[in-house]
């Protein structure tokens, strides 16, 4: 029983490793990921010695429990009314289910002695090889690894196929490696400040609007927790004058970023008013989980004339499972985040100071969410219920090893 017990262990934490390294670069790297944390997760729950080793089964976790299930129901009955029930079984296994399970999984391994350290560590090293892709692909007009050309949007995408995507990937990051320099020895700081200033520096090149919001949002988060540390205070301090400062930097001047904003908002008004008609006509169970792409066409109010995503995850979210759908899925985040920020006033000093990070990722994230795809494109959604599950195993009582 032991060699399993080993086995689980080196398949979950190793490929939990291997996806926080690989992530940005490689889609495919989600799909093997979860290959082995799967495996790991069934080795443990089919053995009797670590059945019961999971947070999944205490009080602390029975509402999130509970509003996960009556999701997963929604969205199952939306299938059954669907026009294309085929592509809701796919988006319901091959997204939603493995998405869920992600969290599921990563919330129990980060609750093993030394697997947070070595999470920020691969995290850290993901980090490091984003930037060589940005700045090579600033510099010699192509990345190091992918090719991607920086004149395809004249901003910086470093291994994303575009803008938003790379800056979905930094709003995440970035506060969760700006905590960790915050809970390391000087020298490491030092190298982790130089890297969080080349990040900021690639995430005013991605010229996101709704990524500035979310990173801007995500900052009171932070504040408003009574921590005491002022080393915390003068970083968060500069973080945010630089972040309101982004789109001045980006763009050579107001006028020019009010021109920007209403060129952007053309499609983004025609996907919004047909995403609200689909909403009206199947209100309560939606057209069928992964389905907008199929029914957009018959919706189209202008704009691009091809079937596009709502650019608002929760409209999206609303259109294809309903209403009921949309509000059992935000019953999740915020009972999530409800029980993220409790613990964080809590705990001490690093503890505290990490997953505020964490919380603060997760919050811009889900203000970018809004105005993009972030939870139906796999690199950014595996991104969030693996940071959202991290977050969760640090909060866990019983977690006292960070």
């Amino acid at each position: 029983m032991r060699k399993w017990e080993g086995l689980a262990q080196i398949l979950q934490q190793g490929g939990l490793y291997a996806l926080l390294f690989l992530l940005p670069f490689s889609k495919a790297a989600c799909e093997i990921s979860f290959g082995f944390l799967f495996a790991g997760w069934l080795i443990d729950r089919l053995n009797p010695r670590t059945r019961r080793d999971t947070i999944w089964i205490t009080p602390a976790t029975h509402a999130l429990r509970l509003w996960i299930w009556t999701f997963l129901l929604v969205s199952a009955l939306s299938i059954l009314r669907s026009d294309y029930p085929m592509l809701g079984l796919r988006g319901f296994f091959s997204k939603w289910a493995e998405y869920f399970l992600f969290f599921v999984i990563t919330a129990d391994v980060v609750r093993r002695p030394g697997v947070v350290g070595r999470v920020l560590l691969f995290m850290t090293l993901g980090a490091v090889g984003v930037t060589l892709e940005a700045y090579s692909q600033w510099f010699r007009l192509h990345g190091l690894f992918r090719h991607y050309r920086y004149d395809m949007f004249d901003k910086m995408i470093g291994p994303y196929e575009n803008p938003n995507d790379f800056a979905t990937y930094l709003i995440v990051v970035i506060p969760v490696l700006l905590s960790t320099a915050l809970r390391v020895r000087w020298v490491v700081r030092v190298g982790l400040g130089v890297l969080l200033t080349l990040l900021l520096v690639c995430f005013l090149q991605t010229g996101t609007i709704a990524a500035y919001l979310g990173i801007m949002c995500s900052l009171p988060v932070i504040f408003s927790m009574h921590l005491t540390s002022r080393r915390f205070v003068g970083p968060l301090l500069g973080m945010l004058l630089l972040s309101t400062a982004a789109t001045l930097i980006y763009f050579s001047s107001v006028k020019d970023l009010v021109m920007h904003f209403q060129e952007i908002q053309v499609n983004r008004i025609a996907w919004l008013k047909s995403s609200l008609a689909m909403i009206r006509d199947r209100p309560f169970l939606g057209f069928g989980l992964n389905t907008f792409l199929s029914h957009y066409m018959d919706y189209w109010v202008g704009g691009i004339q091809v079937p596009v995503y709502a650019h608002n995850c929760y409209l999206q979210i609303a259109a294809e499972t309903g209403l009921i759908g949309l509000v059992m899925f935000l019953a999740v985040v915020m009972t999530l985040m409800r029980k993220l920020l409790t613990v964080a006033r809590r705990l001490k000093d690093h503890k505290a100071v990490l997953l505020l990070g964490l919380i603060a990722g997760l919050t811009a994230y889900l203000v970018q969410a809004a105005f993009d795809t972030n939870f139906f494109s796999l690199r950014q959604a595996v991104l969030f219920w693996v940071m959202a599950g991290i977050a969760l195993g640090i909060s866990d009582p019983a977690e006292q090893r960070v």
